[in-house]
């Protein structure tokens, strides 16, 4: 169902092995547990219990060997239907709760708790945008933003539909506190920023429109970020202000 992942300084290079869930252990609530077994030159097999309740899904692997460990991972295949463990709740959304609790115990009886957030590297980057018109004028302010544990963006390219087109005044993005200018065409910006940049904020005034602009318009964005991938954006943005009227 999944691969085990261990780095130990004692290897010169991490170890995985597979991830079965058996009747391996004595728990109480009747539920399978989990059976990692790494290959040599580990040699070793990890027992977890495994306890759902409403905090959630509590994996405890209490018979582990007296080795040094730098990282334990566990990585389940997910994603299908017919998976054996699903997610019930968006790990990319800002308002679900990441948090892991860990409870560790050495071999020598110290104990150590702590909290921690669980990263999401696979989680696409997300965009919201803004029109304002005035007149044959309009303004256009798009907001990029990577997920709040995940990889940050390393470039960007905005492309305006065929009613919007650059006029004379040029956009500057805002990234990480400092402003920059993108390069621009007729109908699109684009920027690679320096670093992985958290949030961006585009600005692009004196836009001119087009006869057929109406309420709503067609912004493409794409995002590339560090993991490498890009992500292809297409919203439909409403327009705000008032319709200039037709002369004649």
């Amino acid at each position: 169902m999944g691969t085990a992942i261990i780095d130990s300084p004692l290897q010169p290079r991490p170890v995985s092995g597979p991830v079965y869930i058996a009747f391996n252990t004595d728990n109480p609530t009747g539920l399978p547990g989990l059976l990692v077994l790494l290959p040599p030159p580990v040699g070793v097999r990890l027992d977890g219990v495994v306890e759902p309740g409403t905090f959630g899904t509590k994996n405890t692997f209490a018979s582990n060997p007296d080795l040094p460990v730098r990282s334990f991972t566990l990585e389940f295949d997910g994603g299908r239907p017919d998976a054996a463990l699903t997610l019930n709740q968006d790990l990319c959304a800002d308002k679900t709760d990441r948090t892991m609790e860990v409870h560790l115990v050495a071999h020598n009886g110290k104990e150590v708790s702590f909290s921690q957030e669980l990263a999401t590297p696979g989680c696409d980057p997300r965009a919201s945008f803004t029109i304002r018109r005035r007149g044959q004028r309009a303004t256009l302010v798009a907001r990029l933003r990577a997920t709040r544990v995940g990889p940050g963006m390393k470039k960007f390219t905005l492309k305006l539909p065929k009613t919007l087109r650059r006029g004379k005044v040029r956009p500057f993005v805002i990234a990480d506190g400092h402003r920059m200018r993108p390069l621009t065409r007729k109908r699109m910006a684009s920027m690679s920023f320096p670093g992985e940049v958290r949030g961006a904020r585009v600005v692009w005034r004196g836009l001119k429109t087009g006869p057929r602009l109406r309420r709503k318009a067609v912004i493409r964005l794409s995002i590339t970020d560090g993991r490498p991938h890009t992500t292809a954006i297409k919203k439909r943005v409403r327009v705000r202000g008032k319709i200039p009227k037709r002369r004649g």
